[in-house]
């Protein structure tokens, strides 16, 4: 009797299915194999779970399981790519931060949302034994945004998916437009899921990242309305669809509080030369403008330097300890 392995799986039935789905995930995204064995009983008969997601028949795969499981979707699909940006500047057309994230589904959903938390301001603090953090913007809702680019994007355009983070908004947009029954002014209110990649869509219901077909956009507009934010904004234009969300102004800290700040970023430098504005910015859970507005008067006070390229490069103590800043 074959007993299961880190490559084969047993499910009693197919009202298994949902931990089928995440289990035959996690396999090909590990092992780039795998086999999944519902209602096996005394040689009876097997079903992957592809099959049972009809992303699969006899040896053959789908579009739609190699962009979901593919090991190398832009293989097969030269526009399987989201590309990340983080703009900054009145003009928005100075960058100091660009990825193109490749892979299947999933591995462009998560690593999406790390380039987002690599960049996107939060502030933590310690309630009982845990360390709670809290997004400018909330991380459930631009995950829900990402789902909804990917899924619903149009696979056969040469267009990609992309996201722009700029100093007042983040934009996140895919190839593909509404479809013809659905206006812009619908989102707003319930609406009929018309999924325009049904098996992207079914796949990622049953592997619970969305709860139903639908309420993406709705679940967005009450995440961002429990903590206060202005709803997003859609737009349609040059064969995209486009989500636009207000990034909330900080105020600018006074000037009694800027000491405290630029005392922070100097010892941290410090202690670890090299580090670049964004490390700076996660180990002191300090807004990135912030640390770059307090760089700039400690480069112009003379007491740091910046060493290497834009790339690679970092923030260096220029000084003796014994010259460093007032408090």
């Amino acid at each position: 009797m074959h007993m299961e392995t880190e490559h084969l799986e047993f499910k009693k039935s197919t009202a298994e299915l949902k931990e089928g789905i995440i289990s035959i995930a996690a396999m090909l995204n590990k092992h780039q194999q795998g086999k999944l064995v519902f209602g096996r009983s005394n040689g009876g008969s097997k079903l992957l779970v592809l099959n049972n997601l009809k992303m699969a028949s006899d040896s053959s795969l789908t579009n739609a399981a190699v962009l979901m499981f593919g090991k190398n979707p832009r293989q097969f699909f030269g526009s399987a790519i989201v590309k990340c940006g983080r703009f900054r500047g009145e003009l928005k057309e100075d960058f100091f931060d660009l990825k193109g994230i490749e892979g299947n589904l999933f591995d462009c959903i998560e690593k999406s949302l790390d380039f987002l938390r690599d960049h996107l301001r939060h502030t933590a603090r310690i309630e009982g034994l845990y360390r709670k953090e809290k997004w400018e913007i909330p991380i459930e809702a631009l995950r829900e945004a990402i789902i909804n680019a990917l899924i619903h994007r149009d696979y056969s355009s040469p267009g990609f998916t992309y996201i722009k983070l700029y100093d007042d908004e983040l934009v996140i947009a895919n190839p593909g437009k509404l479809p013809d029954a659905l206006k812009i002014t619908d989102l707003y209110r319930d609406h009929e899921s018309i999924p325009r990649n049904r098996l992207l869509a079914e796949a990622v219901y049953y592997t619970g990242m969305i709860d139903a077909w639908g309420r993406g956009i709705r679940n967005i507009l009450g995440m961002l309305k429990a903590e206060g934010l202005s709803k997003p904004a859609f737009e349609e234009s040059a064969g995209h669809f486009r989500i636009k969300f207000r990034r909330p102004q900080i105020r600018e800290e006074l000037d009694g509080g800027l000491s405290g700040g630029l005392n922070l970023v100097y010892d941290l430098i410090s202690k670890k030369g090299g580090m670049q504005a964004k490390e700076i910015s996660r180990e002191l859970i300090m807004p990135l403008r912030t640390v770059e507005r307090n760089i700039t008067k400690l480069m112009k006070m003379g007491n740091i330097e910046r060493k290497g390229s834009k790339k690679t490069g970092g923030y260096h103590l220029l000084k003796l300890p014994n010259n460093s800043p007032e408090p």
